[in-house]
């Protein structure tokens, strides 16, 4: 896949103002050798359910590859984290029916915001949505259903 660098516009917000987030992403991929095809797509605001998304901006072929991730450097998950040892150290105690446990401390670890500068995980995850602003009915609480 030919990586292509992002036009200057496709890192604007949607009122156009420089999107500090979406750079600081870019800037994460590129350091972490995730390359996307601008050439085939936009990431954006708009047409999202919410925060950032990936728009295609052509006509695609089933099975095109947009993006090209590499799992060592880019995939969020427990040996790739910095709690690794920690995990694998206690992986009996932390076993679960869904194995969801690992990953969500993961995720709560490398977020957290004593972490927030230090994490390598930092440009990533600041561009995962403010949880408090959706309205979707799996976030209700029992009284809005009264």
């Amino acid at each position: 896949m030919e990586e292509t660098e992002p036009k200057l516009k496709r890192v604007k917000n949607d009122d156009g103002d420089d999107d500090a987030a979406l750079h600081s992403f870019l800037d994460w991929c590129r350091s972490v050798k995730l390359s996307i095809d601008f050439s085939k797509v936009k990431i954006s605001k708009s047409s999202t359910s919410h925060n950032y998304g990936m728009i295609a901006i052509r006509d695609l072929a089933e099975d095109e590859t947009l993006a090209t991730i590499p799992k060592r450097t880019a995939i969020l998950e427990p040996s790739t984290t910095r709690l690794s040892e920690l995990l694998r150290k206690h992986a009996s105690e932390l076993k679960s029916d869904s194995n969801w446990s690992k990953l969500i401390i993961c995720i709560m670890h490398e977020s957290s915001s004593n972490n927030e500068k230090s994490s390598n995980w930092s440009p990533y995850l600041n561009l995962f949505p403010n949880y408090d602003l959706f309205d979707l009915p799996m976030f209700w609480n029992e009284y809005a259903f009264l």
